[in-house]
């Protein structure tokens, strides 16, 4: 009887623990299931950000409950062949029982992918220089001024870097009255003149416009004292020269190498001259490194004429040999003489020179204010009219006023309804120089001299 129910007990046993069993690998489904909706969650919850982190439960959806199985008692398991067996698998699945009913716990976020190794900077976008007697807000007389500061602004709101080079007056004190900036001095040049006169000092102030456009102010009282205020054609040579000296000087000492340069008017013409023609730059600096021409072979120069009307063309004339423009400016005869090749100069005549001649002799290209305006220059009959036809391609740029902000400019300074350009000529000259401008004007261009060198209108 005792051994019967011995075995019916182990028949039980063995039934039971085949229960579990069958109990246990449904436990082991779940259990991976569960760790496979675990690694899910991870992965959408780090998607979604911390916000979702931390068991809290996603919106429109009500939180899990969790089993605590912490206070059950653990199930008595008898010493038997079975109830051995049956304690070994328990042993075995401690680590996935423990985790049995336990919240899921987010996973660590994924690590961050390798960084791409350092790439070059990208290239500093293409520089344009200016190399003008005027620029509105700073020292202008005129439309000249006001093209320069349009179309500098133009081309620095594409991304450009702009910058502008002209004289610092000393009768306006470097800029037109209610300037928004102010000038800082920057360094000392000393420009090298022709024969005797020696180098020329020169104070280079800095400031900059509204737009981003950089200006670089040539400071010198003694030639540049008013815009186009010459008291000979010679002074004119050498202011002329001195502001083209100048700048080329002044782009050498920043280390610039602008991809174009832009001569305006016949007063910044050397500019292309003197970089193509080094021999004044070698003899005040003589010594090695590469060559003056070849600092400016990626420079492109475009000379931008204004007015070749006579008397705004920058041609000149002379008797006195001395005074001869191949001696005052240190340039080739045959870039600023008009004669032909090879002609006799008349009894009489003296010199005659352009400088417009000489910078279209060396730029690349020449431009202008207006297409009409290069329609007619192309297709008229002055003494320039043959290197003018001889560009390929200049082109025209126009003068691109705002007309709304120039009406708003000259309404808030009172000068909207003025009629007649006399009275608006004679607003301008006062607001620029003041109440004496009648007498400055004429203590500097004597009337004696009756035919006037150029000038910005």
């Amino acid at each position: 009887f005792k051994k019967k129910e011995q075995a019916a007990a182990e028949e039980e046993e063995e039934a039971e623990v085949a229960g579990e069993a069958v109990a246990e690998e449904e436990v082991q489904g779940a259990e991976a299931a569960v760790a496979a909706v675990g690694r899910v969650s991870a992965i959408v919850l780090s998607l979604l950000g911390d916000g979702f982190a931390g068991g809290k439960p996603m919106p429109g959806t009500r939180p899990r409950r969790v089993r605590d199985m912490s206070g059950t008692r653990p199930r008595r398991v008898r010493d038997t062949p079975a109830g051995r067996r049956r304690l070994a698998r328990s042993k075995a699945n401690a680590g996935g029982a423990a985790e049995w009913g336990v919240a899921v716990e987010r996973s660590p976020p994924p690590s961050p992918p390798p960084l791409l190794p350092s790439m070059p900077p990208p290239p500093p976008p293409p520089e344009v220089v200016f190399v003008s007697p005027e620029l509105a807000g700073w020292g202008s007389v005129g439309g000249l001024g006001a093209m320069v500061a349009h179309l500098a602004a133009a081309l620095a709101a594409r991304g450009l870097r702009v910058s502008v080079v002209l004289p610092h007056y000393a009768s306006r004190g470097g800029g037109s009255s209610g300037a928004p900036h102010a000038a800082a001095h920057l360094f000392d040049l000393s420009v090298p003149l022709e024969s005797s006169r020696g180098d020329a000092p020169l104070s280079v102030l800095h400031g900059a416009t509204e737009g981003g456009v950089r200006v670089y102010l040539l400071q010198s009282d003694v030639h540049f004292r008013a815009p186009y205020a010459h008291r000979s054609p010679a002074d004119a040579l050498l202011s002329a020269s001195l502001l083209s000296r100048g700048a080329l000087l002044l782009l050498e000492r920043l280390s610039a190498s602008p991809a174009a340069l832009l001569s305006n008017d016949w007063v910044a013409a050397l500019a292309a001259p003197y970089a193509r023609h080094g021999a004044w730059r070698r003899a005040a600096r003589p010594g090695g490194g590469r060559s003056w021409p070849e600092r400016w072979r990626g420079t492109a120069f475009v000379h931008l004429v204004h007015n070749l009307e006579p008397g705004y063309d920058g041609s000149f004339s002379g008797a006195e040999p001395a005074l001869s423009p191949s001696l005052l400016l240190g340039l080739p005869p045959a870039l600023l003489s008009e004669e032909r090749p090879g002609a006799a100069p008349r009894a009489g005549r003296g010199w005659r020179a352009s400088l417009t001649r000489a910078a279209l002799l060396t730029a690349d290209s020449w431009a202008t204010v207006s297409a009409s305006y290069r329609q007619q220059l192309l297709r008229g009959g002055g003494p320039l009219a043959p290197l003018l036809r001889a560009f390929p391609a200049p082109f025209a740029c126009k003068l691109g006023l705002p007309l709304a902000e120039l009406r708003a400019s000259l309404h808030a300074d009172g000068l909207l309804g003025l009629t007649g350009h006399a009275a608006a000529k004679a607003s301008l000259r006062r607001q620029c120089f003041g109440d004496g401008w009648r007498a400055t004007l004429q203590a500097a261009w004597p009337a004696a001299h009756g035919r006037r060198s150029g000038g910005g209108g």
